[in-house]
Formats: C-alpha cells, structure tokens, sequence
C-alpha cells in the first residue's frame, strides 16, 4: 500500500512538473504573445500593447523602405515615423481602425485574424507571414520578425520585407499607366487621316508650307479640338497644331495648316522644296470630345 501511495505521489508530482513545463513554454512563445499584444490593443491599454510591440522599430521598418534612395525622405524620416506612431496611438486609445487608412486597414485586419497566426520560431528569433492586399489588390504576404525579451515574452519589432511589397505595388503601377495611356493612345486613333498632301505654295520671299489633312471620326462621340505636330523626317520640319475640329461621330472633315517658309529656320525651305508630297506625318497627341471628355496619354496618372 505504501508503494502505491508512493507511486501515485510520484505521477501526481510528475503530472504537475509536466504541467507546470508545458504552462512556462505556453507563456514564452511568440503565439502567446502575439495573444496578449491583441488582447493589449482590444483593451485600448496602449502601454501594455507596447510591451509587444516595438512601436517606433516596426513603423520605422516601413517608413525607411519609402525613404529608401531618396534625400528628402531620409531627411523628414523622423517626423514620418512620428506621424504614423501618432495614427497607431490614438487609434488603440480610441478603439477604432479607420478603414479609409491603409494602416488602419491593417492593424484591423490583423486583429481579427491573429489567432490564426503561428510564428516559426528560431532561436531568440520568431518569423511569421500575413497576407496584405497590395494597391493593386495582389496578395502579399509580408513577413514580420519578433525577438524574444530576457524576461520570456516576445516583440514584435519589424517587418523584414517592406521593400519587395513596395517594389511589387510600383510594378503594379507601372503595368496601370502603361495600359491607361494604351487606351488613351487607342482612343486617339479613332481619328483616322484619310489622305494627307504638303504643297509649296507662293515664290520668293512670300513661299508658304500648305498641309491639308483629312480626318474621319470613328469615335462614337462627337469631336470638338485637336493638338499635336505636323513633322517631316527627313527635312527636319515640325510644327506644332492646336485647332478646333467640329466633328461629328462617323463624320469627315477636311483641314488645312499654313506656315510661312522662313530664311531662318532651314527645315521650312527644305520643306517647301518637297513641293507636292503626302510623305509628312501628322501626329495627334490630345483630343477634347464635345461632351467635354479629353484624351491626353502624357497626363495619364
């Protein structure tokens, strides 16, 4: 009998330092922590949030990928990183994460799913992932880095991949323009040149480039002024055309520019010795549609 009761106070004891291990490694992990910085921010106890987070590490991790290579942005870093780290503070003391903010957004969205997060821990360092939506609504997944403090619990103080989710979103935006200022460029086309002809009018001192252009409006709108050149290659001439063109959806209309040959400019009389030629290039590089609409690819945003 007394063995048994020995035996049983051994287990019991083993149980409980078992317990007891399980409960301390429980309490220092990076998910545990990751845990009580949620439960610090849904408590609006900002104090307590920044004993997980290095507030002013994590932001600065952002705020000097977007400085990166760039003077000035180095230069108001500090006040940035200020800025940001006010929205964060204010937003955990009010209990509210704007959504119209790209960080508040976020901060939102990870609250709501840190329960699903499990950082892969290495030695005194932790790593885990969480997807953000890029500006162009591609998933990201950006990676964060927590350290783990002497006293057992863990920090969350950067985030390790900012500038490849910056790098992605600048491609993304380049991929935009370029297909914003293709459909520009395609708009404009519908202003068809139908025939084109130069004639050197007039002799002596008093010779004039005459360009008669006609254009046909396959747009589906009526067309209300045109800019762009008229160029010449090989003699070097261009001039440039700003002109009304009153005309309607599937009409056509016939236009002439005039400019005078001038001993100064030596493309002009080089022009002008082309006499009678369609080898010229009319270049239409802005319209204004009659409903106010205009197409400009150079000022695509």
């Amino acid at each position: 009998m007394k063995r048994r009761v020995i035996f049983f106070a051994g287990a019991g004891l083993l149980l409980a330092a078992v317990g007891i291990g399980g409960w301390t490694h429980w309490v220092r992990s990076p998910r545990y922590s990751l845990l009580r910085l949620a439960e610090a921010v849904e408590g609006r106890n900002r104090y307590e949030m920044e004993r997980y987070v290095d507030l002013d590490a994590l932001i600065e991790s952002f705020t000097s990928a977007l400085a990166a290579d760039n003077a000035i942005g180095l230069a108001l870093l500090p006040s940035l990183t200020a800025g940001v780290r006010q929205e964060v503070s204010h937003a955990v003391e009010d209990g509210t994460f704007s959504s119209d903010s790209r960080v508040g957004q976020a901060a939102g969205d990870f609250l709501r799913d840190m329960n699903k997060i499990d950082p892969e821990r290495t030695g005194p360092n932790a790593y885990f992932g969480f997807p953000v939506r890029t500006k162009g609504g591609a998933t990201f997944s950006l990676k964060f880095h927590m350290v783990q403090h002497p006293d057992g619990y863990w920090r969350l103080d950067r985030a390790t991949n900012v500038k490849d989710l910056l790098a992605l979103e600048a491609s993304e935006e380049k991929t935009r323009i370029a297909a914003l200022k293709a459909a520009a460029k395609d708009e404009i086309a519908k202003l068809e040149v139908v025939a084109k002809l130069h004639t050197a009018l007039g002799s002596g001192s008093d010779r004039t480039n005459l360009f008669q252009v006609r254009f046909k409006n396959n747009a589906e709108k009526p067309l209300l002024k045109i800019r762009g050149q008229l160029r010449n290659r090989k003699t070097g001439f261009e001039q440039p055309i700003d002109s009304e063109l009153h005309l309607a959806a599937g009409a056509i209309e016939n236009m002439k520019w005039g400019f005078d040959v001038n001993p100064l400019e030596p493309e002009s009389t080089r022009m002008f010795a082309m006499g009678e030629t369609d080898q010229f290039e009319v270049n239409v590089t802005w319209i204004n549609f009659a409903d106010g609409t205009i197409v400009d690819p150079s000022s695509v945003k």
